[in-house]
């Protein structure tokens, strides 16, 4: 014998078990039904969402809320202006949205559309766009039996922020968020934080910016509205910056001290260091993109080192063709006393790094020299052009080398000052 002819004689008594299953859910159902549009009318008879819910004049409505960041649209250096998105959370107790589960079916908790209760007129004071409240139309609120009421408004915020690039791109932002309640004072209502930060367990990673810390404080005065200050500090990610901007200009500024390097003979001095402004000059007009257009509060470093190794590179090519121009003057020409005294106190700190030994055998082989080849050593060392054009050299390669240090000491302390 099958299983079909085992349950044949019993599928009249399964169908009707079916049945009785259905209809019970139908009738729960039903209840359930009934039970939360009864709920509804009677917590919506009589009320008047334009009054402020409390019981007591003198005890103010404590309206908490917290932040929760999304992530971060951008910020915008020239203008000032920040933008996010979000959500906040607000709680408040609604003494008119009271109930007793018992006399419900144990209904606890129910969603009742925006619209229809009241809520605080929340808005963002130093917003860029247009004032508007908090909330969108078709919204719901969450209402438990208590009478807490839940509300969760999520905007794209836009608001001002002060920016200072002055360490860009190792620059960090501070921008605060100041959100208060329209037409009542803290007397009426008070704010309250739930937390002392801002919550990011949605935050999604910014390209650009690296989010530091957060903090929220609620700030009631009696005679003013009620405020929350909603602080953000983001990081500039730099080694996008370091890569393409810091180091090439460094490079530049380090391969134009190679120019005392070539030999003056060679005619190739003034092409290289010419070749090496136009570089620099090439590379600014690229790196305007990526610097911020603002002096406010101050210029940033980065744009002052761009214009001074511009500057350095400018001096470097007036330098080289003044020493150009002396080493390749005449014999002729009368050197004047101040050059040669300088060319003889460049030759005596030479002389001084000789070893002991040297100057002693030197010293040996003079004595026996006779007056003929006295007289051709005193003409060796006379002062000529060709040596007062590799003094100049001498001079700018230390300076330079001395500005290329204080500029890159510059660049260290301002990474370690953001």
């Amino acid at each position: 014998m099958d299983l079909c002819q085992l349950l044949k004689p019993q599928m009249p008594q399964l169908h009707k078990l079916l049945l009785v299953l259905l209809l019970a859910f139908q009738i729960i159902n039903a209840s359930y039904f009934t039970e939360i549009d009864r709920l509804h009318k009677d917590l919506m008879t009589g009320y008047n969402k334009d009054i402020l819910p409390q019981w007591n004049k003198s005890q103010p409505v404590d309206i908490s809320i917290s932040f929760h960041l999304h992530n971060l649209n951008g910020i915008d250096s020239v203008k000032g202006v920040i933008a996010i998105a979000g959500f906040f959370i607000l709680e408040w107790i609604d003494v008119n949205m009271q109930w007793t589960p018992a006399n419900y079916t144990s209904i606890e908790s129910i969603v009742i559309p925006l619209e229809k209760v009241w809520k605080p007129p929340v808005l963002n004071t130093n917003s860029v766009l247009e004032f508007k409240f908090f909330g969108v139309s078709g919204t719901f609120v969450r209402v438990n039996h208590t009478g807490l009421v839940t509300w969760a408004p999520g905007h794209n915020l836009e608001y001002t922020c002060n920016v200072d690039t002055t360490y860009y791109p190792f620059d960090t932002q501070m921008c605060e968020m100041e959100v208060i309640i329209w037409g009542y004072s803290s007397a009426e209502l008070t704010f309250s934080t739930s937390r002392t930060n801002v919550d990011i367990s949605y935050y999604q990673l910014n390209n650009e910016w690296e989010l530091m810390y957060t903090s929220a404080v609620a700030i009631n005065r009696s005679t003013l509205s009620p405020l929350v200050e909603i602080e953000t500090h983001f990081e500039r990610r730099s080694l996008y910056y370091l890569m393409n901007l810091i180091f090439p200009v460094m490079f530049l500024a380090l391969l134009n001290l190679f120019v005392f390097i070539l030999p003056q003979d060679s005619g190739e001095r003034i092409g290289f260091s010419v070749t090496l402004l136009l570089a620099n000059v090439m590379f600014l007009t690229i790196a305007q993109n990526m610097l911020p257009a603002t002096a406010i509060p101050r210029m940033s470093a980065i744009c002052i080192a761009l214009l001074l190794n511009l500057c350095y590179s400018g001096l470097i090519v007036i330098t080289v063709i003044i020493s150009g121009n002396i080493y390749h003057k005449s014999d002729e020409e009368v050197i004047s006393n101040w050059i040669v005294k300088l060319e003889r106190i460049g030759k005596s700190f030479r002389s001084n790094n000789k070893q002991v030994s040297t100057e002693m055998k030197i010293a040996h082989v003079e004595k026996e020299l006779d007056g003929e080849k006295c007289e051709t050593r005193k003409e060796n060392k006379m002062v000529n052009w060709q040596q007062v054009a590799r003094m100049l050299d001498r001079i700018a390669l230390v300076s330079y080398i001395t500005l290329f240090i204080i500029g890159c000491s510059g660049v260290l302390i301002d990474i370690s000052r953001r």
